[in-house]
């Protein structure tokens, strides 16, 4: 079960049992919607594989709220992975498998990633005017209206709020804040 957002990192044991090193490797992967029959993410990576081992390779991967489809339900999504040697082709030498995924997602609900958010200057020092932005998901099954961000920092004093009116389901918004730091 995975969720909009999330940090996915998925280990992948190859084995190669032929006499010859597999020098052109590529491991593709994707997030598949069933309902709408299309790949909503997709990546690769290439690798080398000596002749008669076995070997694992990590895949990193973000969620992105903004390729789910608001009437694609949690459970419609595969994810397929496939390996291959490039050079010969997936015709010839392809190894596949595809597992049931669920994202789930809540009716309302909005956030923000640490990952997403900017601070200007950087670092920032006592009596800088610092302006942060910081952008907002709509990663619920709904449309939001009157949406407003809050910044809470009880150490340096600030309590700041933003209005940003109506988000849609899967999209997104930023939010500017600016404040002195306190010397």
């Amino acid at each position: 079960q995975w969720r909009p957002l999330d940090e996915i990192e998925v280990e992948v044991e190859l084995e190669n049992s032929d006499t010859e090193k597999i020098k052109d490797g590529k491991i593709k992967y994707g997030i598949f919607d069933t309902s709408e029959n299309q790949f909503i993410f997709e990546d690769d990576m290439k690798f080398t594989l000596k002749d008669d081992s076995r070997d694992n390779f990590v895949l990193n991967f973000k969620v992105d709220p903004t390729d789910l489809n608001s009437d694609t339900g949690d459970s419609d999504y595969l994810f397929v992975i496939k390996a291959y040697d490039d050079k010969l082709g997936e015709d010839v030498q392809c190894v596949e498998q595809t597992e049931d995924l669920e994202i789930t997602r809540n009716d309302d609900e909005v956030i923000t990633s640490l990952n997403d958010t900017r601070i200007d200057p950087q670092p920032a020092t006592c009596g800088d005017n610092i302006e942060m932005t910081s952008k907002l998901f709509n990663i619920g099954s709904n449309d939001q209206d009157d949406v407003k961000a809050e910044l809470v920092n009880t150490e340096l004093g600030i309590k700041q709020n933003v209005k940003l009116g109506s988000i849609n389901q899967g999209d997104t918004d930023t939010a500017r804040f600016t404040f002195d730091v306190p010397e």
